[in-house]
């Protein structure tokens, strides 16, 4: 299970060095599903499963459905911390950054542009923006779909 995080951090420090600029934030997604193919590939030789543990399927499927209840509701909902009215600012950060990289934009124009203005134009670490930023791309979903399953329009 270590191959998890690495990965997940492999996807973040990739997504966190292409969006770093104008010029690159655009392949992030590119860059990321091709380091994703090659790990398949590298790590598909020494990972066969010789049988599978059926408590272990049982225990993971659990966990699915309990995670993906909300979803199967009908009713609108943001896991976490969506009660708060800075969700939709981390939104306006992970399309920014999709498109435009850490270049921030005029604080006096939009609020749109001021909610960049405020956490990557400050330094806010923006590890999780970006790899979701990277990853959106490849669901087809908006960016609220992408990060918290549960929501229903």
């Amino acid at each position: 299970m270590l191959l998890l995080p690495l990965g997940l951090a492999a996807i973040v420090v990739v997504s966190q060095l292409l969006t770093a600029g104008d010029a690159t934030a655009e392949l992030a997604t590119p860059a990321v599903t091709a380091g994703g193919a090659a790990g398949l590939l590298a790590g598909r030789a020494w990972r066969r499963v010789r049988c599978l543990d059926g408590w272990a399927a049982v225990a993971a499927a659990a966990v699915f459905l309990v995670y993906a209840a909300p979803a199967f509701s009908g009713s609108a909902a943001f896991a976490g911390y969506g009660q708060l009215g800075d969700i939709a600012d981390h939104f306006v950060v992970v399309d920014w950054m999709t498109h435009m990289g850490k270049a921030t934009a005029d604080s006096t124009a939009s609020a749109y542009e001021m909610a960049v203005a405020a956490y990557p134009g400050q330094g806010y670490p923006t590890g999780m923006h970006t790899a979701l930023g990277a990853l959106r791309p490849l669901t087809g979903q908006d960016v609220p779909w992408s990060s918290s399953p549960s929501w229903r329009s």
